[in-house]
């Protein structure tokens, strides 16, 4: 049995998110030839270092216990300073990848992408109870401000200062009831493993290349999940809107011509709302990168002794 190494990981998961925002053909979203609010592809690029810092950081981090809301914290303000970036282009994959590399850190197996999944959301349950909750709404304040809106729930609004008696657990339980980012990271990655499945079998069916399995994942995402960020942005009947022309799309499996002019428009209009399918963009990213590292476990290059 050959281990992939942490580093092997990290570099995996770096590498997923670039690959979904430089691929073609999707929907409203980043790619290397279309922009999407104040995002683009040099944008992304220029994230990327900062991602895989912040993966090395943790596998070296000498803590006794997981950080989640510090690492995110300190990669918000990372990107936020980058005069190449200076927005938010990673938040939600920061959130979503930050278990999985705490998982690989006590992971005694082969790097099955599900059994690692699974994992992490183990740690997320475990550790986070402990985890107060000052670091991760210090970042959410600082990728967005939007999010200091006023919330009525059983976890404190972000603007309060009685932040004390409650957890990152609590948080992230709570809003995983509207959000599908804290949703996978409580739930196992029920939707990543979902998309990384598709994949797998699009790639094991014919002989296409990443890209296209990453677009046609995105569609088929697209038409069973509604959108994070189109929810709150937008309004539901708008993320079911998208859900449902989606749908349709789908149905004319054997028309790719009648299909391509669909999405074209279906693109377009969300285009020029300014609507970013950004959370299925971020799920999309990590199932690329579980994609890779089952090919690395089929094909191994890299042992354990092989990257320090």
């Amino acid at each position: 049995m050959v281990m992939l190494n942490g580093k092997y990981v990290a570099i995996a998961l770096s590498l997923g998110f670039i690959i979904e925002a430089l691929t073609p053909n999707k929907i409203s979203t980043v790619s290397y030839r279309k922009t999407i609010k104040n995002l683009n592809i040099a944008k992304f690029i220029s994230t990327n270092p900062h991602l895989y810092n912040l993966y090395v950081s943790i596998l070296e981090d000498n803590a006794p216990k997981p950080r989640i809301g510090f690492w995110l914290r300190k990669v918000a303000l990372g990107v936020l300073n980058d005069k190449l970036v200076g927005t938010n282009t990673c938040f939600g994959y920061t959130l979503l990848t930050i278990p999985i590399v705490y998982a690989v850190k006590h992971f005694n197996d082969i790097l099955d992408p599900m059994k690692l999944a699974e994992f992490a959301t183990e740690l997320v349950l475990s550790t986070t109870s402990n985890e107060d909750i000052k670091d991760f709404y210090d970042a959410l304040k600082t990728v967005n401000p939007s999010y200091t809106n006023t919330y009525v729930g059983n976890v404190p609004d972000i603007r309060s200062e009685c932040l004390n008696d409650y957890s990152l657990l609590n948080v992230l339980i709570e809003s995983s009831y509207l959000d599908l980012i804290t949703y996978e990271i409580t739930h196992k990655y029920r939707l990543t493993i979902d998309a990384y499945q598709y994949m797998d079998k699009l790639s094991e069916g014919e002989q296409i290349n990443i890209l296209e399995c990453v677009s046609r994942t995105q569609h088929y995402m697209i038409s069973k999940y509604l959108d994070t960020e189109v929810v709150k942005g937008a309004g539901m009947s708008v993320a079911l809107f998208i859900k449902s022309y989606q749908t349709i799309i789908n149905s004319f499996r054997e028309s790719k011509e009648t299909q391509l002019k669909l999405c074209r428009t279906l693109d377009r209009y969300l285009r020029s709302k300014n609507i970013n399918l950004g959370t299925i963009a971020d799920i999309l990213a990590l199932a690329t990168s579980f994609t890779l590292l089952k090919h690395s476990i089929l094909n191994p290059l890299v042992s354990s002794n092989d990257v320090e």
